[in-house]
């Protein structure tokens, strides 16, 4: 199964971080057993002096907008998912040290004689996608520009039980035993959805490994579906975007565990 290739975030923040800037927004639950939250903003930019020449005014910029509930340990959580960079020699542990990073490698790069004479970017926008007594399911939004030919851009997601406080991966969703049986079931899906030769089905035009169909982790448990999300490059062009695949739970909810239908409430 293919990982998500972006996300090396971990899961040990347990402490808050001091923020440049902080807006904060109430959001009230529509319901009365779910969440309520507030919207945070953490900001940095570079004061690094521009470069004779240079005529771009606008600063380097590293910012993220989260939700920050009451619950420390799915505060936690909602950093982890922050937390990341491209380079998997780098670790950071906390969105502090991650803006902080993400401006000195551009100071860094300044330095160098094939500098760039346009500023960088980095945005991470978190979204409450499904806000249940049981769950929740979150997306990380991303996009930057670090000075090359075009930005990159994608969305993470993860999703939490409220209950157990604990991340839900695949193996809490799905059986034992299972998961071929769900990847069988995407993959007739996928064929559909991309339109490939139902005699052919073939899967050379896309980057799985081996040419062979395989879904990776980045999911989301939807109301009625679950949702797996590859982001750019990961099984296509950065021309071809990001590809969605959406499985009915009604087609795979004899594989469900019964914790996962317990969860989503299904019978």
């Amino acid at each position: 199964m293919l990982k998500s290739f972006i996300y090396t975030a971990s899961f040990s923040l347990l402490f808050l971080f001091a923020c440049n800037s902080t807006g904060k927004k109430a959001y009230e639950a529509e319901k009365s057993d779910t969440l309520t939250y507030t919207m945070e903003t953490y900001r940095i930019e570079s004061n690094l002096e521009k470069k004779p020449g240079d005529t771009i005014k606008e600063k380097t910029y590293f910012e993220a907008i989260f939700p920050q509930f009451e619950d420390s340990l799915l505060n936690a959580y909602v950093q982890s998912l922050l937390v990341f960079d491209y380079n998997p020699d780098i670790h950071f542990s906390t969105l502090k040290e991650a803006g902080e990073g993400f401006i000195k490698a551009y100071e860094d790069y300044q330095k160098l004689d094939y500098s760039s004479p346009w500023p960088w970017y980095n945005n991470r926008n978190v979204q409450i996608l499904e806000n249940t007594s049981s769950y929740i399911s979150i997306a990380v939004n991303y996009d930057d520009f670090m000075g090359g030919a075009h930005g990159n851009h994608g969305t993470i997601f993860g999703n939490y039980d409220l209950n157990s406080k604990k991340v839900l991966t695949l193996n809490d969703i799905i059986q034992d035993g299972k998961m071929d049986s769900l990847t069988q079931v995407a993959k007739e899906i996928f064929i559909k959805q991309e339109n490939i030769d139902n005699q052919e089905k073939s899967f050379e035009n896309y980057f799985f490994e081996d040419g062979k169909f395989s879904l990776n982790d980045n999911f989301l448990l939807k109301d009625s579906s679950i949702q797996f999300l590859y982001n750019v490059y990961e099984i296509k062009p950065y021309a071809s975007g990001i590809t969605k695949l959406e499985i009915p739970y009604d087609e795979i909810k004899s594989l469900f565990t019964p914790k996962a239908k317990e969860l989503l409430k299904i019978k």
